[in-house]
């Protein structure tokens, strides 16, 4: 194995080594994959994930007992050599972040694949039409399929419809068009209605067999659910759901609470949607079960607002959930969820970043029982987090009107940052540790002062950080210095550490830096802190250098 070497001549090497098995280059700065690659006749397994190669030698279809290649993020292979269709032993195929843009015609000649990511859509139009999609429905033994690219396919009769109900082993699959969404996380460019009409198609005719545990789906600008997109509640095995760059849909596919198994569950970039509704949990129909599709109306963006029955589906939504994320759904304001409705008794990681949601639904605190961590970012609506009885660790960031963390009986530890409108901390009997950080604030919070908490840490500007060196001669010092043990950073670097720190237990200094350190003399130029008088220079073992700065005197 080779990981992240210089510039490598593998000719002579390779050639004393005629009964190798396992060749792993791992980010190694090679420019040609020699043809000597081609003599080793007992190899296995040929990992090249990062390499700088642009072309695989045309003879690799010669090593016939080859059984997994990894081409992943080499970005300059555009195209895999016609010899590859021998390797009929071939189980593993990674050309993922590569270059390569199609697959020869006969790729499904390699009946023996289990894991294809990174397979490419093609279409070819003319006389004799041809999309690269076909050469899949004769790969039966596939257990991890990664489709990219799927909005080449331009229409539906371009895919077999049982292309993938028929492979009984896939159980991991992701499909991909390429994202229509910026940076900013909108659509980037007009999407035309005949380009999302035949995305539709496409999707319509990808329904996944029933076997399937993980589902991925990246990158889908159609307007309307497919079919089997609105039934996911019959995929009765799955596990774990990814949905991103979701560019125009306005829901979410309904039921997805039914999944008795579900425990991972991630929704990213969704800018249409601005509700998620009681069909996230529920069924939307009494009676429909899983089985009716339910199509978004074109005249408005919210969620369909009527309130199921219980009595659909599985008795507690999401019964098996862990960890649930929203990222990026700019337009979400609303998320309904009432006492009433049972969900999500396992769900222990809840994170939400990047929205307008101004509330945690009355549900969560219900029923969200075994909750204990949350992370909050980026939320301008959200006024408070409370009465989440099983909560042990928030982080919050860029909660500008965020005011109350209150009855969270079990939180143990607290991380703000930026969240300038924070005013109270009460019913909080197990917090032990808080974490603020405000590099634009001049003084500390006022609630500091009736925060009871063991760990205190501290990162702020240089201005406040003089301030709180100061100890007894400011107001700041006077909020914290009950606090058993408390670190304070100060003077921010691009990098992100920190020039300045003091720690102290119990009011006493353990270890101080201030400013720069002259890297010669191992001794730190402390300015502007005439106040430090009060530190002594040597405490215990601990010996601190303390010089004036006099540049400018």
């Amino acid at each position: 194995m080779l990981f992240r070497t210089t510039r490598v001549d593998l000719n002579g090497f390779l050639n004393n080594l005629s009964y190798l098995r396992v060749l792993h280059l791992f980010n190694t700065k090679l420019d040609v994959l020699p043809d000597a690659i081609c003599n080793l006749k007992h190899l296995r397994y040929l990992g090249l994930e990062g390499a700088e190669i642009s072309t695989i030698p045309h003879e690799i279809g010669n090593l016939k007992f080859l059984q997994h290649i990894d081409l992943k993020g080499c970005k300059n292979v555009t195209q895999l050599p016609n010899s590859i269709l021998k390797l009929h032993g071939l189980r593993t195929l990674n050309i993922r972040g590569t270059g390569i843009a199609t697959v020869q015609r006969g790729f499904g000649m390699l009946r023996n694949l289990v894991n294809m990511s990174g397979f490419p859509t093609h279409s070819e139009r003319g006389a004799d039409e041809w999309c690269s999609l076909e050469e899949l429905k004769f790969l039966s033994k596939l257990n991890k399929l990664v489709v990219e690219r799927l909005e080449k396919a331009y229409h539906s009769h371009d895919v077999d419809k049982t292309l993938l109900t028929g492979k009984p082993n896939l159980t991991i699959l992701e499909l991909r068009c390429t994202s229509r969404l910026g940076t900013n996380g909108k659509v980037k460019v007009n999407i035309r209605k005949e380009e999302q009409e035949s995305i539709e198609q496409v999707f319509s005719c990808l329904c996944p067999p029933p076997c399937i545990e993980s589902l991925t789906i990246a990158g889908y600008f159609g307007y309307r659910l497919q079919d089997w997109m609105a039934q996911i509640p019959c995929f009765e095995n799955l596990r774990r759901i990814e949905i991103e760059d979701y560019a125009c849909c306005n829901q979410l596919p309904h039921g997805l609470g039914q999944l008795p198994f579900l425990d991972y569950l991630w929704i990213e970039h969704t800018p249409s949607i601005e509700c998620i509704n009681h069909g996230f949990l529920q069924p939307p129909f009494a009676g429909d079960g899983a089985k009716r599709h339910v199509a978004p109306e074109a005249s408005g963006t919210m969620l369909d607002k009527r309130e199921p029955p219980i009595s659909c589906g599985v008795a507690v939504a999401f019964p098996r959930l862990v960890k649930l994320g929203f990222s990026k759904m700019l337009k979400w304001t609303e998320w309904d969820w009432e006492e009433h409705i049972p969900a999500m008794p396992k769900l222990e990681k809840l994170f939400i970043w990047y929205s307008k949601l101004s509330r945690l639904p009355p549900g969560l605190a219900k029923h969200a029982i075994s909750l204990k961590i949350l992370g909050l970012r980026y939320l301008p609506n959200l006024v408070s987090v409370q009465n989440l009885p099983s909560l042990e660790i928030t982080r919050m960031r860029n909660i500008t009107r965020l005011e109350r963390i209150t009855n969270n009986p079990s939180l143990h530890r607290i991380e703000v940052i930026n969240c300038q409108g924070l005013k109270v901390l009460e019913d909080l009997p197990a917090l032990r540790s808080f974490s603020w950080e405000n590099l634009q604030a001049e003084t500390l919070p006022q609630y500091l002062l009736e925060t009871k908490v063991i760990n205190l840490k501290i990162k702020c500007n240089l201005i406040l950080f003089e301030k709180i060196s100061m100890k007894d001669a400011t107001d700041e010092w006077k909020k914290i210095k009950h606090v058993q043990q408390v670190k304070v950073y100060g003077d921010k670097r691009p990098d992100g550490t920190y020039k300045s720190y003091i720690s102290l237990n119990k009011g006493q200094v353990i270890s101080m830096k201030i400013g720069e350190s002259d890297k010669s003399t191992g001794i730190y130029l402390i300015s502007n802190f005439p106040s430090l008088e009060w530190y002594d220079q040597k405490r215990g073992t601990t010996q601190i250098w303390v010089a004036a700065d006099h540049r400018g005197s």
